[in-house]
């Protein structure tokens, strides 16, 4: 697997390489023709290659990119998912957990992370885990606060973690997507090494054309002495 930018940067490189070793090849058959009795009246001959057609076949293998999300609290979806998470983590510890209703809005701690969510200006990060992490919400919902708010004695540690879990969750489906900025993507050259459980991957045929042209550095000598140098491109 490789980065599709490395993969280019290497075929480009290597038709670079190609192009200097058919110049040099040219200058020596045009020597051997200077110094030949009879083919020195000759013109040496030299190919080029103005035009490069490239069919690559590659499989995608993998895409990384960066999204810049958004947080706007929707109340009653935001109720709704938090109640279906508590719900299921009573049925794993074997109780319940009773739902809450929009009294845990109210609650000062809670207020100032929803406004602190929906001033913030966030940057582009890998994935919606990046967006709010877990920390902030133990932060706020600290043991006396679940306590006081769900009701879950202090000899239920796992329960309590699991609740800032629940409420870690349902703030992160208030995210959405506003942006996303491709940085990589990544690449396997031969499509014929598609192994089983690899049809989810995405096989693309990369059309290439290859237009040449030449660069020329001259170096002049001005009046006063000093060179500078004269890049050309043709």
């Amino acid at each position: 697997m490789i980065t599709l930018t490395d993969y280019l940067d290497y075929l480009n490189s290597e038709l670079l390489e190609a192009r200097r070793r058919a110049d040099e090849a040219a200058i020596a058959t045009a020597r051997a023709y200077a110094e030949h009795e009879y083919l020195q009246h000759f013109r040496a001959p030299r190919f080029t290659m103005p035009a490069i057609k490239l069919r690559l076949p590659v499989r995608v293998d993998d895409v990384e990119e960066r999204t810049k999300y958004n947080f706007h609290l929707r109340p009653t979806e935001f109720l709704n998912g938090l109640n279906d998470r508590l719900a299921k983590l009573g049925e794993q510890h074997g109780t319940v957990v009773e739902p809450v209703g929009e009294e845990i809005l109210q609650s000062d701690r809670f207020r100032n992370l929803i406004v602190k969510l929906e001033k913030e200006d966030r940057a582009y990060v890998p994935g919606i885990k990046h967006a709010l992490p877990l920390s902030v919400v133990s932060g706020v919902l600290t043991r006396p606060v679940i306590r006081d708010t769900f009701h879950v004695q202090d000899s239920a540690p796992e329960l309590q973690t699991g609740i800032q879990h629940a409420v870690h969750g349902a703030l992160q489906e208030q995210f959405q997507a506003v942006s996303s900025r491709l940085d990589r993507i990544h690449v396997t050259p031969q499509a014929g090494s598609m192994q089983e459980g690899d049809s989810e991957k995405l096989l693309l045929e990369l059309d290439i054309d290859l237009v040449e042209e030449g660069v020329r550095i001259r170096r002049i000598t001005q009046d006063d002495g000093t060179v500078r140098e004269e890049l050309t491109i043709d």
